[in-house]
């Protein structure tokens, strides 16, 4: 490496001298000959720190210095913090009025166990397990009225001043909630009534599109369904109210399908609810099946005994 330097050196001097004092120039060419074979040499010579030849061309260069093994700082350290901290990966409650906060329809006391089950889910995403925080907050998302109702029975107190102090948990003040409104019984639910209110209400209004007999199905079904399965309707009567609930006229077209497409049905047994519907599909096909439902069911025409089918009265005679 000495002898390229002063090889370069030499180069420099030269130019140097031929500008100032016009050099031969088979001299110069000899010069350029060593000078091309040095930077050759150079430029094919391993990679390697810096070394005082290199600092010829870059005088302002110094060593640089290995990285050290040590990762770098985060910037921001309080992310490590949240990382490492469970109780700062809880999401909070949303406010009363937010479009995520649960919400009940206090004109359907049915909803009441659903709008408590959406809470605690709420209430192990966020964390909360104090009781006195679980009644506060299924309290918030209700009106101010309902709220002062909830929050004056007792069970929402510390029952402290009681000869056996035991205080009371949310499970308690909830149950003391659901007693207020009798709807909510899961015992309860249903009654033979409230499927005969269905019946005679469909009865006198109109069946005369898919959509809208889907909607009578799919309802007599949530009904009937639970009525069965708590033993309080048999499998003889369900086929019989859902058979009164279909007009006269459709009702005959519905036969005459079934007829065909079930010619091993006996006759003295009673088709069931599912064979009724798809002979209805087929009678009903091409008619709109956009449903059409105004009421959830329940609350209708105020009749206790169910109607049966009777054939039309025939229109009196134009005098």
């Amino acid at each position: 490496m000495v002898e390229q330097e002063e090889l370069l050196l030499q180069f420099l001097a030269a130019k140097d001298a031929a500008e100032a004092q016009s050099l031969d120039k088979p001299m110069l060419e000899l010069t350029l000959e060593k000078v091309s074979a040095f930077i050759e040499s150079f430029l094919n010579a391993p990679l390697s720190p810096l070394t005082p030849t290199d600092s010829i061309f870059f005088p302002d260069t110094q060593s640089i210095p290995s990285s050290p093994t040590n990762p770098l700082p985060l910037l921001n350290p309080t992310i490590a913090n949240i990382n490492n901290d469970p109780t700062a990966q809880h999401a909070r409650m949303p406010p009363c009025n937010n479009t995520t906060a649960p919400k009940w329809d206090e004109s359907c006391p049915r909803e009441l166990p659903q709008y408590f089950k959406e809470l605690e889910y709420l209430f192990a995403d966020c964390g909360i397990t104090d009781d006195t925080q679980k009644k506060e907050y299924a309290s918030q998302y209700v009106s101010y009225n309902t709220a002062e109702t909830w929050l004056g029975l007792p069970e929402f107190g510390d029952n402290i001043g009681n000869n056996a102090p035991q205080p009371y948990t949310y499970q308690k003040w909830k149950l003391a909630v659901l007693r207020l409104y009798p709807g909510t019984d899961a015992s309860t639910c249903y009654n033979l009534g409230d499927l005969e209110r269905l019946v005679n209400q469909t009865f006198n209004s109109s069946l005369a599109t898919l959509g809208r007999f889907s909607d009578y199905y799919r309802d007599f079904q949530h009904i009937a369904r639970w009525l069965l399965a708590n033993s309080k309707l048999y499998c003889n009567e369900e086929c019989h109210l859902f058979q009164q609930g279909i007009p006269t006229s459709l009702w005959s077209k519905i036969v005459c399908c079934l007829k065909i497409t079930l010619p091993d049905h006996h006759p003295e047994d009673p088709y069931n609810v599912d064979q009724v519907f798809e002979g209805a599909k087929w009678v009903l096909k091409g008619t709109d099946t956009s449903t059409t439902k105004t009421s959830n069911g329940i609350s209708g025409i105020p009749l206790s005994l169910p109607i049966t089918n009777a054939p039309a009265a025939p229109l009196p005679t134009l005098k």
